[in-house]
């Protein structure tokens, strides 16, 4: 069944129920039996906290634009001297309505998003206000929302919602990157789940952590851990908790019940902290009482470096590959 309301829109099946809004250009609510299984809305993530050897390589200077996008990303097209968009009026009105605004230059966006909304409008989906896009198939409704990104050039992301009848929840990730840039440290989606999902299993490499450039010792296999002891004790809080290669992982509580994430060998990681409350921490003690499960599923996350000596950069075949167009997808069910 799907509710449309002015500002939102309700999918509801035999077992769950989601909530998009389109105001907050997102996902705000996912309920399967009832229980509530998001604590924030889930957002694009393109950071992530600096190891020692980044700090070396002075990687958050060279890559800290990635971490405003992470943070400060808008579903409004923002333009100097004009308003926001007032309730229900989409990207291209705003603009007719703003054209004596003063332009910006290097927008770095207008050709992605034209290209992006006409492939959309061919393939039938409907313009519901604040950007965003719905469309209803037998098979699913997808909602799409614009992510303008506060690069220098401004770039535009697009997230896609998939809902389908069992309750799994496809997000899909679309951008082009801008040459202009320099490469994102991580490009996928980071969730924040109720802190009593504290039981991970996942189908992947491991069991200890592992990245693209640091999974040599991993084996494919099924492991099982606690969120908390996903978490490495170094003793400056930094990146840690990463395993590649995932199929699917499963987030639950002592009784069995969360959350299944599934995509395409995927980075994925399970700790009870965000990237930034890992990074604003000088000491283990600093970090904060745990009030969260913090998901970040990704398509890839880039190498940690220092082969040679601390400080050492990432080599390039370990980076993120920017020279096309990135596509990710991961799928979500509750259980």
């Amino acid at each position: 069944t799907v509710i449309r309301g002015s500002l939102n829109l309700g999918v509801r099946g035999a077992h769950f129920s989601a909530l998009f809004s389109y105001l907050k250009g997102g996902l705000v609510s996912y309920r399967y039996g009832w229980r509530e299984l998001i604590q924030v809305m889930p957002r694009p993530n393109f950071w992530r906290a600096p190891t020692q050897n980044d700090d070396g390589n002075k990687m958050a200077y060279r890559y800290g634009v990635w971490k405003l996008a992470s943070l400060y990303g808008s579903n409004l097209p923002v333009e100097d001297g004009a308003e926001v968009p007032a309730e229900g009026m989409d990207a291209e009105t705003f603009k007719e309505k703003n054209a004596d605004a003063p332009e910006e230059k290097n927008t770095g966006c207008s050709e992605e998003k034209k290209g992006a909304e006409q492939t959309k409008a061919a393939a039938g989906a409907e313009d519901v206000g604040f950007g965003a896009r719905v469309k209803e198939t037998e098979a699913f409704v997808e909602i799409r929302f614009p992510r303008y990104l506060p690069t220098v050039p401004r770039t535009l992301l697009w997230v896609s919602y998939r809902v389908y009848p069992d309750g799994t929840i496809e997000t899909v990730l679309d951008y082009t990157p801008d040459p202009h840039l320099p490469p994102m440290p991580e490009f996928g989606m980071l969730f924040q789940l109720p802190a009593e999902l504290e039981q991970v299993t996942w189908y992947g490499l491991g069991p200890e952590e592992n990245y693209c450039d640091r999974n040599s010792g991993a084996r494919l296999g099924l492991y099982e851990r606690k969120v908390e002891d996903m978490m490495t004790p170094y003793v400056v809080p930094q990146e840690c908790g990463n395993r590649s290669g995932v199929r699917y992982a499963k987030i639950t509580d002592a009784y069995g019940r969360g959350i299944l994430f599934s995509g395409d060998r995927m980075d994925f990681s399970a700790l009870p902290y965000t990237p930034e409350q890992m990074e604003e921490a000088r000491h283990p003690y600093e970090l904060p009482r745990p009030f969260d499960t913090v998901v970040r599923c990704s398509l890839r996350q880039m190498g940690v470096g220092g082969d040679d000596s601390w400080g050492a950069r990432t080599h390039e075949e370990f980076l993120i590959d920017t020279s096309g167009p990135l596509h990710f997808s991961v799928k979500m069910r509750g259980i």
